[in-house]
């Protein structure tokens, strides 16, 4: 049995995630060391989900070809709200990986509200999946998702930051 530790840590790019924005008033970008999303305006909720996804394989995350894996361990990432004026009800997460080809799902960070401006880096941890049997050339997607609303005020703005999401690919 064997293992891949894989970091996504967006030194120098969105590491092949594409950014589709939930609406109207919103920004996805890269963001000097991580992905950033950026709602403004009065009165926006987003009634979708931002969402940054990454298509690969698990032999793109680092599984030897021929592989079965058969778990995903240890899954976090950080997050930082950088600026919140005149914000509303916002989510930072989740995080997942999983596939329609063959269905599985994994949380790699969960869901969690945020009313304001962070101090330090958030680390939002995901849960344990194992059991697992699936082949290392499934294709799989991980999408970072967040939810960002604005308040009452033409000058209301709400960003996050999103970065280093780490997790443990189990094989065999």
């Amino acid at each position: 049995m064997g293992s891949v530790t894989v970091t996504f840590d967006f030194t120098t790019d969105a590491q092949g995630f594409v950014a589709t924005p939930g609406g109207p008033n919103t920004v996805l970008s890269y963001d000097s060391g991580s992905l950033k999303s950026r709602v403004f305006g009065k009165n926006i909720s987003e009634q979708f989900t931002n969402d940054w996804r990454l298509e690969t394989t698990f032999e793109g995350l680092g599984v030897p070809p021929g592989s079965t894996v058969t778990g995903i361990t240890s899954a976090s990432i950080q997050s930082k709200c950088t600026e919140f004026s005149h914000g509303a009800h916002s989510t930072r997460g989740p995080a997942a990986i999983g596939s329609g080809v063959i269905f599985f799902n994994a949380w790699l960070s969960l869901e969690q509200t945020f009313r304001g401006v962070d101090a330090d880096w958030m680390t939002s941890p995901g849960t344990d999946v194992t059991g697992l049997s699936l082949p290392s050339d499934l294709l799989v997607s991980i999408d970072i998702q967040n939810k960002l609303d604005t308040g009452a005020s033409d000058s209301a703005a709400v960003s996050l930051n999103q970065d280093q999401l780490t997790f443990t690919i189990l094989y065999e």
